[in-house]
C-alpha cells in the first residue's frame, strides 16, 4: 500500500511539474449587477474581489477554482396606491463565493468557461422604507457561464452570468439570485 501511495504522489508531483509553467494564480475584482428571478426587482450594483488558481489540464482545457467576496442582492419597489405612495427596499447580501470553472480555450488568449458557484452567506440586510433583517438561506448555488481574454502581460478581463439554482429565501417563494459579473484580473506565474 505504501508503494502505491508513493507512486501516486510521485505522479501527482510530476503532473504538477509538467503543467506548472502554464498554470497560474491571480487576483481579480469587478462589478456585480444582481437581481432576483422575480420580475418586480431591479438590479443592485455592487462588487466582487478575490483570487483564483488556473490549473492547465491541456493546451485547451483548464480548471479554475476561485475564492471571492461577492456583494449581491436586489432592489424592490411596492406601489401602495394613490394614498400610500411607493415603498423602496434595497436587499444587500454578502457572500463568500467559490466558483469552480471548467475553461475551454478557443484561442491561446480567449476562453469560455462554465461551472458551479457555491455561495456561503456572511450576512444580509434590508435598507429603505422598512429596514431590518432578511431570512436568507445560508447557502446559495448558481451556475456560472462566461468568457475571458488574457493579454500576454498577465492582465485579463471578462464577464460571467450566474443563474441561481437554489432559493434565496427561507420562505420557499421560488426567488433565486441572478446576475452579471464584469471583472479585470492579473495572473502571476506566467
Amino acid at each position: 500500500m505504501k508503494k502505491i501511495t508513493g507512486i501516486l504522489v510521485g505522479l501527482f508531483f510530476c503532473s504538477q511539474l509538467s503543467y506548472g509553467q502554464e498554470s497560474s494564480f491571480g487576483v481579480k475584482g469587478g462589478l456585480n449587477s444582481f437581481k432576483w428571478s422575480e420580475s418586480q426587482t431591479t438590479s443592485r450594483t455592487s462588487f466582487h474581489l478575490g483570487g483564483y488558481y488556473t490549473y492547465m489540464i491541456s493546451d485547451q482545457f483548464a480548471i479554475q477554482p476561485e475564492l471571492l467576496y461577492s456583494q449581491q442582492g436586489a432592489k424592490y419597489e411596492i406601489n401602495l396606491g394613490p394614498f400610500g405612495g411607493v415603498q423602496k427596499f434595497t436587499y444587500a447580501m454578502n457572500y463568500i463565493s467559490i466558483p469552480v470553472m471548467a475553461k475551454y480555450y478557443i484561442t491561446e488568449a480567449l476562453d469560455i468557461h462554465a461551472g458551479p458557484v457555491i455561495g456561503i452567506l456572511l450576512g444580509s440586510s434590508v435598507s429603505g422604507t422598512a429596514g431590518g433583517a432578511v431570512s436568507t438561506n445560508a447557502l446559495d448555488v448558481m451556475l456560472g457561464i462566461g468568457a475571458a481574454y488574457q493579454f500576454s502581460m498577465g492582465v485579463n478581463f471578462g464577464s460571467r452570468y450566474n443563474f441561481g439554482l437554489l432559493e434565496t429565501f427561507e420562505n420557499g417563494d421560488g426567488t433565486k439570485n441572478r446576475g452579471i459579473q464584469v471583472f479585470v484580473g492579473y495572473s502571476f506565474l506566467q
